[in-house]
């Protein structure tokens, strides 16, 4: 099946056709503990973005973080998907990107009335947003890809 997406070509999957060594071979400790390390560092930057938020009391305050995490994680994630060799790098990288994102839209959010004067309140929205991203990067980015699927 053809495909446009570059990270998706014919050579894809073309190494995994290859014997791995004992330790090159994925575990479930190994996944959990890298995709644990990946959640921390995500929501290191969101947790500093959100209190520099509120001791500012100023939503100003966050945009250049929020536009400056939004802009490297795209650059991040389009290097990752050309050059997969880099992701044990650029997986954190695009970690602690996405966490000011997720911290500058989580403070945008809570300033943002609703209707009848109510305000969404931004930790569910934040603890969505990385508990659905975070492990889908960890399988796309390809950090724990050693061969042998769990």
């Amino acid at each position: 099946m053809r495909s446009a997406n570059p990270a998706l070509n014919n050579n894809t999957f073309t190494r995994y056709a290859q014997p791995y060594s004992d330790a090159e071979t994925m575990t479930i400790n190994g996944t959990v503990n890298k995709a644990g390390i990946l959640l921390i560092l995500c929501l290191m930057p969101a947790a500093w973005l959100w209190q520099k938020f509120f001791s500012a009391q100023n939503p100003d305050v966050v945009y250049p973080y929020l536009i400056g995490g939004a802009l490297g994680g795209f650059v991040t994630a389009m290097v990752t998907v050309f050059k997969k060799e880099w992701a044990p790098i650029t997986a954190p990288i695009y970690a602690l990107l996405e966490g000011l994102v997720l911290g500058g839209r989580a403070s945008v959010i809570e300033v943002l009335p609703l209707q009848h004067e109510r305000r969404v309140h931004a930790g569910p929205v934040l603890v969505f947003e990385v508990c659905v991203p975070v492990p889908e990067a960890v399988s796309i980015i390809g950090i724990m890809d050693s061969g042998q699927r769990a």
